[in-house]
């Protein structure tokens, strides 16, 4: 059974904004800045052919990812151009997420470009309650050029190997690369040759096979772009100006659903197109910044100007004997941070009777339809087929335990309700389950082949818990004992320890039967 891989929450972008923009003057394609751009060689390569033929044969795929992409490309297109990158990393979130901001992996992975959320903290990006930079169209370009630049400089200026880092690791590469010259070496020996080994290039190495389906298939996507008249393939008209722009919010925490009315936008498109925001306002702390349709500016900008001073709402609360912060937030749907910083508390300690100004939504919950809590309401509320069950975590509960005992997929109940596979469960937090899992997968993945695996399978690192087995972890995330220890390098005879890390690798196209 294919799972559902990523928790697909967008929608599309207003198609009368998108009919206007097209009646604007000055709208040459942004299509012919883009490949002339194009500089790598290697997409040219015969062995990318049995790609490119699958692009052929899908062209609607092609035409949803690419229309997709319509608010985001020029901007990730002229930071490319600013750093001086080849132009092919510009499409990259076509092959990392379909170009959806609120795609989601079974490794963890968000946003367009698909980080990790390890990464995205080595990288700047936040992520807090708030907000979620890894969804945020410029943060996560910003982010993930400075990454790939940083592997291009560690590959010598080879792109293909600074794509594979992006994919698989700059560790898994090197270690390719050793692996490389050692056997090189080891031949070189037995024929009695003694001249240097020649330095590897991608196509040399036994790179993880996903990634060695992941470079091609950019490249491939590529090719198709640049020879998209050969293939009669007509590419979506996308004009060479930014659609969207971003605007100060006037160095303030703004709610939503005002920005929403001062701009002349429906709240969940503002939502859209400022996907890194998790809750009803921007973060009090900043990023005071949202993105918006380029033809809403004006209006946003005037209508700010004459707004009241405070651009959210607050409410006073007289603390209850047994209140604590925290239960105070959950209620009104706000932080301790927020609470204790509007209040100037130096710790958490609150007494019966004490007066808080609370930060509150200006409109019912409900209304922010885009936001982490209604997103998760959205998906675990879907009707699906079988009996739907509610659980609520105890004490030692884990993904596996649950899954099992209820005779699912731990991957499926992970999918269920917006989680990876690797995800620590909270006590209390509610979990939603179908008795009989729906066989059916997403459209577009339906007709997935093999070398668009990137999407099914992710590596993800899992703690070693007190009195943890490797046959348990084995069979909590579907895998056997020997892939296990074959990725840790474990041997027969070592010993697993609590606190040690395990990279797990997650095929979500396979499903327990356990």
């Amino acid at each position: 059974m294919l799972l559902t891989l990523l928790v697909l929450l967008s929608q599309p972008f207003s198609v009368q904004a998108q009919a206007q923009a097209q009646r604007l003057p000055g709208n040459h394609s942004l299509w012919g800045e883009v490949i002339r751009g194009f500089t790598l060689n290697e997409r040219k390569d015969p062995r990318l052919t049995p790609h490119i033929l699958w692009f052929k044969k899908n062209p609607d795929y092609v035409n949803r990812v690419l229309n997709r992409a319509r608010p985001y490309l020029y901007h990730i297109v002229k930071r490319v151009k600013k750093k001086n990158l080849p132009l092919e990393l510009a499409l990259l979130p076509a092959i990392e997420s379909a170009f959806r901001a609120y795609a989601y992996s079974p490794g963890r992975a968000a946003g367009l470009w698909q980080f990790i959320p390890e990464t995205g903290k080595t990288y700047g990006l936040k992520q807090n309650w708030w907000i979620d930079q890894r969804r945020s169209t410029i943060a996560s370009t910003d982010a993930a050029l400075h990454f790939l630049k940083d592997m291009s400089r560690e590959f010598k200026g080879d792109w293909l190997l600074a794509l594979s880092s992006y994919n698989a690791g700059a560790g898994n590469v090197r270690k390719a690369i050793r692996k490389y010259y050692e056997a090189e070496k080891k031949k070189n020996r037995k024929k009695g040759i003694l001249k240097a080994v020649r330095k590897p290039s991608f196509w040399d190495l036994n790179l993880p096979k996903e990634t060695q389906g992941y470079v091609p298939r950019l490249l491939a996507f590529v090719r198709f772009i640049e020879t998209s008249k050969k293939y009669k393939f007509k590419l979506p008209y996308i004009p060479n100006r930014p659609l969207t722009q971003q605007v100060s919010t006037g160095g303030q925490q703004i709610d939503l659903s005002l920005a929403a009315d001062l701009s002349g936008l429906p709240l969940e498109e503002l939502y859209q197109h400022n996907a890194g925001l998790n809750q009803w306002a921007t973060p009090p702390d900043g990023p005071h910044q949202l993105m918006l349709p380029v033809q809403n500016v004006n209006q946003f900008e005037n209508n700010l100007r004459n707004a009241p001073q405070q651009l959210t709402q607050w409410r006073r609360h007289t603390v209850k004997k047994g209140e604590t912060l925290s239960t105070i937030a959950q209620k009104y749907h706000s932080t301790t941070t927020s609470i204790k910083q509007q209040n100037q508390l130096r710790s958490h300690k609150i007494r019966a009777g004490n007066t808080l100004t609370i930060p509150v939504p200006m409109r019912p919950m409900k209304s922010y339809t885009l936001s982490s809590g209604e997103r998760l309401n959205r998906l675990q509320n879907k009707q699906r087929p079988g009996k739907r069950i509610t659980h609520r975590v105890e004490s030692g509960d884990t993904l596996w335990d649950i899954a099992k005992k209820h005779g699912v997929s731990s991957r499926q109940l992970a999918q269920w309700n917006g989680m990876a596979p690797g995800d620590l469960l909270s006590i209390g937090k509610k979990l939603t389950l179908w008795s009989r899992p729906a066989t059916t997968s997403l459209p577009e993945l339906r007709s997935r082949p093999d070398f668009l695996s990137k999407l099914a399978t992710q590596t993800i690192y899992y703690k070693v818990r007190p009195n943890d087995t490797l046959s348990e972890i084995a069979k909590k995330f579907n895998t056997s004992t020997k892939s296990l220890m074959r990725l840790n390098k474990i041997k027969k005879s070592a010993l697993i320890k609590a606190g040690d890390t395990l990279s797990i690798r997650l095929d979500a196209t396979r499903t327990t039967t356990k």
